[in-house]
Order: structure tokens, then sequence, then C-alpha cells
């Protein structure tokens, strides 16, 4: 809820507006659940709740605090949507909360909010206001954002380099407990007269509380090969201006087109000479920035299907640049830090990938043309089912009319007019969602469908999912005789309005065909 709102809030400049409107939702919320409105004891009780894993708790407890200004709680809240703790992940909601902690004097929301900037990573990159915010904090006590102003110095990043003040911000992290500091200052010599692309003191680092994306080259305009976690482990390689070579301890992945795949033999995958990997990171599509170009001796590994792409990864560490200022160097020994990145790279070597059989994308190949065939043997078993469970469930039971076959026509992914032409006060079932297009269109392909049966993809906090839906009924008396003859028994079903359907993909538009973009636009301007 806070997540769909927040670009109205970011582009309106009325702060009191925008409180009025979180505190609207947030009582709305809370009266929806019927959790009594009260003062609370303060920010202690609800870091207990979180501590011990009840964050709505401690969201409750500190979103009532922040509406009455209390900078620890906007801290606290900033950090909940930026780690995804108990919420969806929201830079925009944990730069609102952190700017009004920042701007109360907290120095770890100082840091975090120029740690954000300086980042880019969601959010235009700003490295001049990222490090005014530093520099708050560390004037504030704030041993993290010392230890970065002293290494924007160390290396010219953004702002001119200088040894003295760069001993001088080193020095205070240090004597506030940061160890990687110390390292620096052991060797500031050395590395004050360091050339531009001499290597780091440090062979390895972390990524710092923000994710940084890894680029092809030093410039944040070239092309995103992934993404680093915060915390992360990285090698260093070398650096060059203000940014690192680094190797992480992930795989390069990325989407090729199926046409291009030639040959599949257990979990390895062989595309044509030339194939385009595409970027992960957009959504996939023929935009999609090309990261390189296959040769088609390379074997590469399956991770999943989205038709009519199929991810791939593409053996050994992933490299690429990154900012300096979004690592923390290691003070650790590098025989230990290298065993822990080795242990990582193994770890995400063998668990990288889905449980997907590969046999299920050879035949998805093979059957490519008539995917949606389904024999006369399995209709009748299935309708067999779908007798078995109405009698089970205790319902009427009825010799249904053979229907019209589910698979008589290709299964449709964003089947936008049929969508729209329903009336919105309509009903349908959604049926369940993945973020593997190959799960739906397998569980479609083995159970037979009354109905009409169609799914619509959408993006949703940076990630691809498919939704299935189940035909259109005009009241809930045929609702529930749809229910009765699911030929599958499902946990998850909801009963959705056609309105709602709409309203949902218009918030998430992906992948829209020209053709229906502004028809789809004016039913959602329709529907706001």
């Amino acid at each position: 809820m806070f997540h769909s709102w927040s670009p109205l809030l970011d582009k309106g400049r009325d702060r009191a507006a925008g409180l009025l409107v979180r505190m609207v939702l947030t009582l709305g919320v809370l009266a929806l659940l019927s959790i009594p409105v009260v003062s609370f004891a303060g920010s202690s009780e609800a870091l207990k709740a979180y501590q011990s894993g009840e964050y709505q708790k401690a969201l409750e407890m500190w979103m009532l605090l922040a509406y009455e200004g209390d900078s620890q709680a906007q801290y606290r809240l900033g950090l909940m949507f930026l780690q995804g703790a108990g919420v969806v992940v929201s830079t925009e909601e944990a730069v609102y909360w952190l700017s009004r902690a920042a701007e109360q004097g907290e120095p770890r929301a100082q840091y975090l909010l120029g740690a954000i900037y300086l980042s880019g990573k969601g959010l235009t990159s700003n490295r001049e206001y990222g490090l005014e915010w530093w520099r708050a904090a560390a004037n504030n006590g704030n041993a993290a954002a010392q230890y970065g102003l002293g290494t924007a110095y160390l290396y010219g990043a953004g702002v001119p380099k200088n040894s003295a003040d760069a001993r001088k911000w080193l020095t205070a992290a240090l004597n506030g407990g940061s160890l990687e500091a110390g390292l620096l200052l052991q060797n500031l010599a050395e590395l004050s007269e360091s050339k531009p692309g001499s290597s780091s003191v440090s062979q390895y680092a972390r990524v710092g509380p923000v994710p940084v994306w890894i680029y092809n080259a030093f410039n944040r305009l070239s092309v995103i090969l992934g993404e680093a976690n915060a915390g992360e482990l990285v090698r260093i390689i070398k650096r060059q201006d203000d940014w690192y070579l680094v190797e992480l301890s992930q795989l390069l992945t990325g989407w090729v087109n199926l046409a291009d795949v030639e040959q599949v033999s257990g979990p390895n995958v062989k595309v044509a000479e030339g194939a385009a990997l595409r970027s992960g990171v957009a959504s996939v599509q023929e935009s999609a920035l090309v990261v390189m170009n296959l040769g088609g001796s390379q074997s590469l590994k399956f991770i999943d299907l989205a038709e009519p792409w199929v991810k791939l990864s593409v053996p050994g560490p992933l490299t690429g640049w990154t900012p300096v200022l979004g690592l923390i160097e290691q003070a650790d020994d590098n025989a230990t830090l290298e065993r822990i990145w080795q242990g990582e790279y193994q770890s995400k070597s063998r668990n990288n990938h889905k449980d997907t059989d590969i046999a299920a994308l050879s035949q998805f190949l093979r059957a490519q043309d008539n995917v949606d065939t389904v024999s006369a043997t399995a209709n009748a078993r299935t309708l067999k089912e779908v007798s078995s469970i109405t009698h089970s469930t205790g319902q009427p039971q009825e010799e249904p009319a053979v229907p019209e076959l589910a698979s008589s026509a290709p299964l449709e992914r964003n089947d936008y007019d049929w969508l729209l032409a329903q009336a919105p006060k309509r009903y349908t079932l959604e049926l369940f969602s993945s973020t593997s297009e190959m799960l739906i269109r397998e569980f479609c392909r083995t159970e037979l469908f009354d109905d009409h049966v169609s799914y619509f993809s959408s993006s949703i906090s940076g990630k691809r999912w498919f939704t299935l839906f189940h035909g259109s009924y005009s009241d809930l008396d045929s609702v529930q005789k749809a229910l009765s003859l699911l030929p599958v028994q499902l946990d998850a079903v909801r009963v959705r309005r056609i309105s709602s359907v709409v309203h949902e993909l218009c918030s998430n538009l992906d992948d829209v065909p020209v053709a229906v973009l502004e028809k789809l636009k004016t039913r959602c301007s329709e529907q706001m």
C-alpha cells in the first residue's frame, strides 16, 4: 500500500500533505486490522518486537511514533523499507522516512540517506547530495560516514583528492571503532601517491549498507550486468579513477531468446553462435541491453523460463565495475577472506539454479509449435477427476457438459482483449501467481478448465510475476459453481472483481502491446 502511493508523494512537495496521506493510510490499515490506536512506551518496546521477529508489531509502533516526530522511529522505519524487513522493499519509502530523521540530526539516518544517493540504487544518483549527508553524519560522530568521507578524499571520489582531509576523517573513524579506517591509515602514503589504475591495498571489500549495480564499464550509463547486495563480499581487481573493477561470488546471468537455443543436455544449454545475452535487471524484452554476444561452443546453465526467453548463467564469477564509495574495505587477513569468498561462490554456483527439471525445457522446445495440444484420453481423465472431486465435496453431482477444449487455441499471455471486454463488476478467479512462466504453462497443460484461462505478467519490486486467471462470472452463485468444478484443488484461490484486476495491472504495467496500451490506460483512468 505504501509502495503504490509513494510515487505520488514523492512528486508532491507538500510534506504536510504527504504526512496526512500516510497517516490516513496507516490508520485505515489499523482500523481494518481492528488494532486500537494507542500511545506506546517508546521505541524500546518496538525494537524488542523487531529483534524477536515481530515485524508487523514493530512497524505499527514505529509508524505511530514517527508521525509524532520521533527521529529514532523514523530512522527505524526507513531501515525496514530499505532492507525489506517485514515489508516490501521500497527505496522511495526508505528515503522519505530517513529524510525526516536526517533533518532532525539523526546521524545513522544521515549516513544511510547519503549511501542511497551515492549508490544510485533505485533513485537518480546524486553524489554531491550524498556526500553532503555523509559530511553531516560525520560531524555528528558517525564512524561509517567518517570512513566514507576519508575514502572520498583519499581517492578524489566526488571531492578534490586531499591526503590531509583523508587522514583527518579516517583517524576519526578509527577512533570510532572502524578497523577498515585503520587499514587505510597504515598505507595512506602509498595510496595517496598511487595512480588511478593502481590496485587497492585490500584485495577484498564488502558492499556497504545499500545494494550497488555492477556495470560493464566505469560509468553509470554502461550496461548493468547485475546487482551486489548489501554486505556481499567482492574481490577487488583494480581501481580506475573512483571506480573498482570487482569480481563477485555470483554468476553472470541474462536472458536469451528461445529461438537461439540449439541444444539442451542435462542442465547445460548451448545456443547459436553470436546469440545475445540480454540484461536480466530490466524487463526482458527486445529493447533490453545486450550484456554480451555468446559463442556457440559455450556451455550455459539453465535457470528459468519466461517465454519467449530463457534465463541462463555463464560459467565463472561475475566481473564488473562499481563505484568506490559503495564498498567498505575489509581489515581481516586475505587468507580468511579468500576462504569466505570461495565458499560463497561455490554455494551460489550450486544453488543458483531453480529446482526445475531441465527436461521440461527440452519438451517445451520440441513442442513449441503445438504446445497446448491435449489428447482426448487426457480430457476424459480430467472430466472423471472433476466428477470425483464434486462427489467428494458433497456438492450435487451433475454430468458436466463436454467443455470446449481449453487447449484448442494456444494459451495466451496478457490477453488484454479478453480482459477489457469484461464488465468491471464481473468476477474472476485468481488461481495463483509465480515468477516462473514455465510453471504456469505446465500447470495449464496438465489440467482441463471449463472456462477461459489466461495469465498476465506484471512487474512488482523489480521482479516479473505471472498470475493465472480463470473465467468471468456475473454473480457469486456462478463463482461458487466454478470453484466446485475446478479440475484441481488449490489452497489460495482468490475471487476478484474484474475492475480490481485491471486496477492492479494498471499499477504495474508490463509488456503491454502498443495496440492496446491506450485502451488500457483509458480503462485505468476510469477506475482510478
